[in-house]
């Protein structure tokens, strides 16, 4: 069942993401949702320990070090998930309007990397405009590895921008 529910998930993806600026970018978002896609037949709630009999989808988000690892090279990442946004947000692979297309995704973890990515780039203006159409959905924050925390994808994109505006990207 997990299986069916990625795979409908990666042809849905195939079929609504031909429209970046290159079939480079085009594979790498594709690439990026099935990483951040997943199911669980465990309720969402921690306070019902309960296996449900159909899965539910979650969405991941991964910051750059989520096992541990520390580097002095500026752009380190210890994650596949997160070395896949690289690849998307720099050496011009991706453009804004490739930015915008993620940001309106379904899945909101892609929505969350396309505002990311937005940040990265010095989008600042497109990103806080991006920012107050967000309908919040809830994302798997990994930001170290050791715990992961269920948040509003509203509540994460205005933690990112926040950290933007105090520490650059």
């Amino acid at each position: 069942m997990k299986r069916l529910i990625i795979m409908s998930i990666f042809l849905f993806t195939l079929n609504s993401f031909g429209q970046f600026s290159n079939k480079k970018m085009d594979r790498l978002v594709t690439e990026l949702t099935q990483m951040v896609t997943d199911s669980s037949y465990i309720n969402p709630d921690p306070s019902i320990l309960q296996e449900l009999d159909e899965p539910i989808l979650e969405y991941w988000v991964k910051d750059s070090m989520t096992y541990n690892e520390a580097s002095p090279k500026p752009k380190f990442s210890d994650n596949e998930t997160y070395s896949t946004l690289q690849k998307i947000y720099r050496d011009r692979k991706g453009i804004e309007s490739d930015f915008i297309i993620m940001t309106k995704c379904e899945n909101p973890a892609i929505r969350v990397y396309g505002f990311w990515a937005l940040l990265k780039n010095k989008h600042i203006e497109t990103a806080n405009e991006i920012l107050k159409k967000e309908v919040s959905e809830t994302v798997y924050w990994d930001s170290f590895g050791c715990e992961v925390f269920p948040r509003e994808s509203e509540d994460l994109m205005t933690e990112l921008l926040e950290n933007h505006k105090k520490y650059g990207s």
